[in-house]
Protein backbone atom coordinates (compact mmCIF):
# COMPACT_ATOMS: atom_id res chain seq x y z
CA UNK A 1 0.00 0.00 0.00
CA UNK A 2 2.60 2.35 0.68
CA UNK A 3 4.79 1.66 -2.50
CA UNK A 4 1.04 2.19 -4.35
CA UNK A 5 0.30 5.66 -2.59
CA UNK A 6 3.71 6.86 -3.02
CA UNK A 7 4.13 6.05 -6.61
CA UNK A 8 0.99 7.66 -8.07
CA UNK A 9 -1.84 6.37 -7.15
CA UNK A 10 -2.85 8.39 -4.14
CA UNK A 11 -3.80 10.87 -7.18
CA UNK A 12 -5.24 8.04 -9.66
CA UNK A 13 -1.95 8.57 -11.56
CA UNK A 14 -1.65 4.85 -13.22
CA UNK A 15 0.61 5.81 -15.85
CA UNK A 16 3.35 6.74 -12.86
CA UNK A 17 2.61 3.58 -11.24
CA UNK A 18 3.08 1.55 -14.13
CA UNK A 19 6.30 3.34 -14.82
CA UNK A 20 7.78 2.37 -11.02
CA UNK A 21 6.51 -0.81 -11.59
CA UNK A 22 8.22 -1.44 -15.04
CA UNK A 23 11.30 0.19 -12.91
CA UNK A 24 11.11 -2.45 -9.90
CA UNK A 25 10.41 -5.01 -12.23
CA UNK A 26 14.01 -3.93 -14.29
CA UNK A 27 15.58 -4.04 -10.58
CA UNK A 28 14.28 -7.37 -9.66
CA UNK A 29 15.13 -9.13 -12.53
CA UNK A 30 18.35 -8.15 -12.18
CA UNK A 31 19.54 -10.28 -9.54
CA UNK A 32 22.36 -12.81 -10.38
CA UNK A 33 20.52 -15.42 -8.27
CA UNK A 34 16.71 -15.25 -10.44
CA UNK A 35 17.98 -14.63 -13.98
CA UNK A 36 17.72 -17.81 -14.83
CA UNK A 37 14.54 -18.07 -13.52
CA UNK A 38 13.28 -14.76 -14.80
CA UNK A 39 14.79 -13.50 -17.72
CA UNK A 40 13.60 -14.61 -21.22
CA UNK A 41 17.04 -14.21 -22.95
CA UNK A 42 18.43 -17.72 -24.20
CA UNK A 43 21.65 -16.57 -23.00
CA UNK A 44 20.68 -17.70 -19.28
CA UNK A 45 19.14 -21.16 -20.67
CA UNK A 46 21.55 -23.93 -20.06
CA UNK A 47 22.06 -25.94 -22.95
CA UNK A 48 20.34 -23.89 -25.88
CA UNK A 49 22.19 -22.96 -28.69
CA UNK A 50 20.08 -20.01 -29.69
CA UNK A 51 20.80 -16.09 -30.85
CA UNK A 52 21.53 -14.07 -28.47
CA UNK A 53 17.99 -12.25 -27.54
CA UNK A 54 16.16 -14.87 -28.63
CA UNK A 55 12.99 -15.05 -26.14
CA UNK A 56 12.22 -18.20 -24.10
CA UNK A 57 8.90 -18.77 -22.65
CA UNK A 58 9.53 -19.55 -19.22
CA UNK A 59 7.78 -22.04 -16.88
CA UNK A 60 7.09 -21.04 -13.19
CA UNK A 61 9.89 -22.38 -11.10
CA UNK A 62 8.44 -25.65 -9.25
CA UNK A 63 11.43 -24.48 -5.90
CA UNK A 64 11.34 -20.78 -5.35
CA UNK A 65 14.77 -20.41 -4.41
CA UNK A 66 14.77 -16.19 -4.11
CA UNK A 67 12.30 -13.85 -2.97
CA UNK A 68 12.44 -11.94 -5.95
CA UNK A 69 11.18 -14.24 -7.80
CA UNK A 70 7.54 -14.06 -5.94
CA UNK A 71 8.23 -10.03 -5.79
CA UNK A 72 8.61 -10.11 -9.85
CA UNK A 73 5.29 -11.73 -10.66
CA UNK A 74 3.33 -9.69 -7.75
CA UNK A 75 4.94 -6.30 -9.47
CA UNK A 76 4.17 -8.05 -13.03
CA UNK A 77 0.60 -8.49 -12.15
CA UNK A 78 0.17 -4.65 -10.66
CA UNK A 79 1.86 -3.08 -13.87
CA UNK A 80 -0.55 -5.09 -15.67
CA UNK A 81 -3.45 -3.88 -13.26
CA UNK A 82 -2.33 -0.74 -13.84
CA UNK A 83 -2.15 -0.21 -17.75
CA UNK A 84 -5.35 -1.91 -17.49
CA UNK A 85 -6.67 1.60 -15.19
CA UNK A 86 -4.62 3.64 -16.82
CA UNK A 87 -6.72 2.67 -20.64
CA UNK A 88 -10.16 2.75 -18.82
CA UNK A 89 -9.18 6.07 -17.58
CA UNK A 90 -8.88 6.93 -20.68
CA UNK A 91 -12.01 5.85 -21.98
CA UNK A 92 -13.66 7.66 -19.73
CA UNK A 93 -12.26 11.17 -20.10
CA UNK A 94 -12.50 10.80 -24.20
CA UNK A 95 -8.93 11.26 -24.93
CA UNK A 96 -8.01 8.56 -27.72
CA UNK A 97 -4.35 8.02 -29.27
CA UNK A 98 -5.60 7.49 -33.34
CA UNK A 99 -7.48 4.13 -31.44
CA UNK A 100 -11.11 3.56 -31.68
CA UNK A 101 -13.34 3.05 -28.31
CA UNK A 102 -13.62 -0.79 -28.84
CA UNK A 103 -9.76 -1.23 -29.42
CA UNK A 104 -8.86 0.56 -25.71
CA UNK A 105 -11.36 -1.27 -24.54
CA UNK A 106 -10.44 -4.87 -25.90
CA UNK A 107 -6.59 -3.76 -24.74
CA UNK A 108 -7.70 -2.96 -21.06
CA UNK A 109 -9.52 -5.99 -20.38
CA UNK A 110 -6.29 -8.04 -22.11
CA UNK A 111 -4.19 -5.62 -19.54
CA UNK A 112 -6.54 -7.34 -16.62
CA UNK A 113 -7.37 -10.68 -17.59
CA UNK A 114 -2.99 -10.96 -17.34
CA UNK A 115 -2.88 -9.38 -14.28
CA UNK A 116 -5.86 -12.18 -12.69
CA UNK A 117 -3.72 -15.28 -14.44
CA UNK A 118 -0.26 -13.40 -13.06
CA UNK A 119 -2.32 -13.47 -9.54
CA UNK A 120 -3.43 -16.79 -9.61
CA UNK A 121 0.10 -17.95 -10.34
CA UNK A 122 1.13 -17.09 -6.35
Amino acid sequence: DGMQSSNGLRNDDYRQYRAYCTRRLSRLRHNKAVQKDLVHSATHVAGEKMRKNTYCPREFPSYVGHENVLLAILVESERAWAHGNELKSLLVSGEKDNSSHGQIRHRALRKFRRAKALARRL
